[in-house]
């Protein structure tokens, strides 16, 4: 089973998926070091 979030000390991420377990939706705190984003992402399947 994917992970669905991670906790930690003034940090928090979310993540959902769909039936066949591809990530569908993620949200990361603000600000995200590394991250290119931040807050909530959705994705899509490519053709």
């Amino acid at each position: 089973m994917p992970a669905t979030a991670v906790h930690a000390r003034g940090w928090s991420e979310t993540y959902a998926y769909n039936a066949a377990g591809d990530l569908t939706h993620s949200s990361l705190p603000e600000p995200a070091p590394g991250q290119h984003h931040t807050g909530p992402v959705h994705y899509t399947a490519a053709a």
